[in-house]
């Protein structure tokens, strides 16, 4: 009996196929809903089933962002077989069927993967007489395959990695891409080129480890189904088709987890992106660490003149990141008093030569009658030499200010350590993600949400990496998206103490005597 059924799945797996998550029976999909703890004690809830969700939305390009182990790569490769096999069960939408063969291809991280998972789970799931033909490449590895389509063509896709050149992706014609882990930009770009022939459509399957563009461009892009599948939507539970139980048992969940940090979890078990391997600041959270000015600071509320700008009263300091070539980096931040919380509240990216610069700073902080008490420059451009002109960059700033009828005065920022100055930006954004945020467990730090270059900045301030998955041990960070993190490093070590005189008792009295 047990050599029937094997050979029954195994004649056309994708009959046998359950994309149903534990606790749901297949037909309360809406009501499905169920509580957990994991090894660090937070309890959380999980509803739904995401696979089966990311199987019948109607939008062509998907995105399966799950925890390790949570069945993100087999729910990718049975829509690979389905497409290429025009096998589809009942439940999948007649209006994104392919109904004639089709070409498509499939991305893993190097072909070690490609070996040990992509073709295993292409044995496990594609029909056995589906298979026509395949391809090795020189180191033996399965790289294309030829597929038996059920309007009688003969479908194909090649599998190709990360490792490779994104110039080997392009001149490419296809009518659908699966990406399996996190690909970089450059070769999901040279990818989509080739899918534009036939309108066609995307999905990735993958744990948001690395690779920030993913979060913008794939996450919060209203045009991408995402869904977000925990490793416990994968609890083991009974397949009804196959009579055969599947997914994993509590205890080796829980097993995974002991061998983890903590905030490695929140990616691993819970294909969240709240940890994100290549980002510096990992704390950074733009629900948390964002405000909508207007609604803030309002005139006529708690010492505002002025909606949208921060009161009068507050300290505040300019940085700027000048640029002869590049876009100027401007930010101004006030300082809360009672508390001593710091909100970035305004920024400049802006192009032009030095005078332009300085008109707008004194434009804007007139316009907004902002009193900047301090004004700090980036060490590294500031005390260059400016052509012939015999004098800095920071002279030539404040030359030009006094030109403009505005004068400035810049110091330089403390650029000695930046190890030290990231870890004081780190500590300014940190808070217990755990807890409720509150009064006494927030940030130092909050950007209003629409200083966009600043937050796009921080998002993509990223370590450099020699290989997937390994961090360079000098922590080395990547030379990109580093302007407005450097003047947050200067911020986060400026002695705000230092802008006031001190008052202290000296020797002798006024009159000598």
């Amino acid at each position: 009996m047990d050599r029937e059924k094997e050979a029954r799945l195994s004649k056309n797996p994708l009959k046998y196929y359950w994309p149903h998550a534990y606790g749901c029976d297949g037909h309360s999909c809406q009501e499905n809903r169920h509580t957990h703890t994991d090894y660090f004690g937070t309890e959380y809830t999980l509803e739904g089933c995401p696979q089966f969700a990311f199987h019948t939305s109607l939008i062509s390009d998907r995105a399966d962002l799950g925890g390790n182990r949570s069945g993100k790569t087999t729910c990718g490769i049975v829509e690979d077989a389905f497409h290429s096999t025009g096998y589809y069960p009942d439940w999948y939408p007649k209006e994104r069927r392919l109904l004639k063969a089709n070409v498509g291809r499939i991305f893993a991280r190097d072909f070690r993967v490609v070996g040990e998972v992509i073709t295993k789970d292409i044995n496990t799931w594609f029909p056995k007489d589906a298979i026509i033909d395949k391809d090795k490449n020189n180191a033996g590895v399965w790289t294309k395959y030829y597929i038996k389509h059920e309007s009688g063509g003969i479908s194909a896709f090649d599998i190709m990695t990360y490792e490779m050149e994104a110039s080997q992706c392009e001149s490419w014609s296809g009518h659908w891409a699966h990406y399996d882990e996190p690909p970089p930009r450059t070769h999901r770009v040279a990818t989509a080129r080739g899918l534009t022939d036939f309108r066609g459509r995307e999905w990735f399957t993958l744990t948001p480890l690395a690779e920030p563009w993913i979060f913008d461009e794939i996450w919060m892009n209203d045009d991408v189904f995402s869904i977000t599948c925990d490793i416990r939507h994968n609890l083991r539970r009974f397949n009804p088709i196959s009579k055969l139980m599947i997914g994993l048992t509590s205890l080796a969940i829980t097993d995974f987890e002991k061998k983890l940090q903590p905030d490695e979890v929140e990616a691993r078990s819970h294909g969240k992106f709240m940890y994100l391997a290549g980002r510096v600041y990992k704390k950074w959270n733009r629900t948390v660490h964002t405000f909508n000015r207007y609604e803030m600071w309002k005139k006529g509320e708690r010492g505002v003149t002025m909606d949208g700008q921060p009161p009068p009263h507050w300290d505040r300091i300019m940085l700027i990141d000048p640029h002869d070539r590049q876009n100027h980096a401007l930010l101004w931040v006030a300082r809360e008093p009672d508390y001593g919380l710091l909100y970035g509240y305004r920024e400049a990216w802006i192009p032009g030569i030095f005078a332009e610069a300085v008109r707008h700073i004194r434009d804007e902080e007139m316009k907004f009658r902002d009193r900047v008490q301090m004004r700090i420059m980036d060490p590294n451009f500031g005390p260059k030499m400016q052509g012939n002109s015999g004098k800095t960059v920071r002279q030539e700033f404040e030359h030009e200010a006094n030109r403009a009828n505005y004068p400035m005065r810049f110091a330089f920022g403390d650029d000695r350590n930046a190890p030290a100055g990231r870890k004081a930006v780190a500590e300014l954004m940190t808070y217990d993600s755990k807890e409720v945020v509150s009064i006494v467990n927030r940030p130092l730090l909050y950007m209003a949400s629409d200083l966009k270059e600043c937050i796009y900045q921080v998002e993509h301030y990223i370590w450099d990496e020699y290989k997937y998955g390994e961090r360079d041990p000098k922590e080395k960070v990547k030379d990109m998206n580093t302007h407005f993190p450097d003047l947050l490093r200067y911020l986060a070590l400026f002695d705000w103490a230092s802008m006031y005189a001190e008052i202290v008792q000296g020797e002798g009295s006024l009159y000598g005597t």
